[in-house]
């Protein structure tokens, strides 16, 4: 786009449903108003983020972008700020852990199939995406596990924290005695209850991680969608690079150990400089 004076261009998007294959879902939508030049061509940033809890974190990091900053930093500042958020009981702290009562994270971050990094059942850190980040940025490899990824926090710098939340605590003592798991995915509350599977698009000022409509109509209930989901992001800078995050906190009560698709690349996210960016996950299996 060419300009020789300033005008601005509306690059609104609120998309409620982009992908539903397979039981996989992704959710993206973010607005913003952006101005381009005619003596120059510039792309219109943009950031895409999963679900209304991120709405706060986009409106956060998009700034940065917007004055020049990098897609790779705007990702992983939308992914830090929910993962810190403990009202999001499926992404870094707040979230709902394993069934032995242990909260572990998965995440990965990637800007080209020769430059990515993940990291999965982390249980020490709450930033698994900035680790992932340090993953691909100071080592030769891709993805690194377990206790091997919490040595490699520790030797990057990160300091531990606890990942349990008491909302998530008494979520779990609650779970040891009726075992009913949310169905983060609504994969099988679909097919159950023969309902949309895709959670509405906030059109308000919502509470992060929790209603989605402010005020909610009076016949909504929301609860049923308060678990749900992993948070990947997704932005275009000024340059017209793009990057991508995924984060999570996995399947709820799952076995000790597990990993899903968030973390793996080409599965939970995949990005190429040419041929475009996309993060998806569901289930997970």
């Amino acid at each position: 786009m060419l300009a020789d004076t300033e005008e601005p261009c509306d690059l609104s998007m609120r998309m409620s449903e982009s992908s539903a294959v397979n039981g996989t879902h992704a959710f993206v939508y973010h607005s913003q108003e952006v101005s381009l030049r005619r003596d120059k061509p510039m792309p219109a940033p943009i950031i895409l983020s999963t679900w209304s809890f991120a709405r706060n974190a986009n409106n956060a990091a998009f700034p940065a972008l917007l004055a020049g900053g990098s897609a790779l930093d705007a990702v992983e500042k939308v992914a830090t700020l929910v993962e810190a958020d403990q009202n999001v009981d499926s992404v870094g702290f707040g979230g709902l852990p394993d069934s032995a009562g242990h909260v572990s994270l998965d995440a990965c971050i990637m800007t080209h199939p020769n430059r990515c990094g993940s990291v999965c059942a982390m249980r020490r850190f709450m930033h698994p995406v900035s680790i992932a980040r340090k993953v691909m940025e100071q080592t030769p490899h891709i993805m690194i596990a377990g206790e091997g990824a919490d040595a490699f926090a520790i030797q990057q710098g990160f300091m531990p924290a606890d990942l349990l939340s008491a909302d998530a605590l008494d979520a779990y003592e609650k779970w040891k005695k009726d075992h009913a798991t949310p169905d983060q995915s609504r994969d099988r509350f679909s097919q159950r209850q023969q309902v949309s599977a895709m959670r509405p698009v906030d059109h308000g000022e919502a509470k992060p991680g929790k209603l989605f409509f402010h005020p909610a109509p009076p016949d909504f209930d929301e609860s049923r969608w308060k678990h749900h989901d992993t948070v990947g992001t997704l932005a275009l800078d000024s340059t017209g690079a793009l990057a991508g995050a995924c984060s999570t906190s996995g399947t709820p009560y799952k076995l000790p150990g597990r990993v899903g698709d968030s973390p793996i690349i080409g599965h939970g996210l995949y990005v190429h400089q040419k041929d475009g960016a996309a993060t998806a996950t569901g289930a997970g299996e």
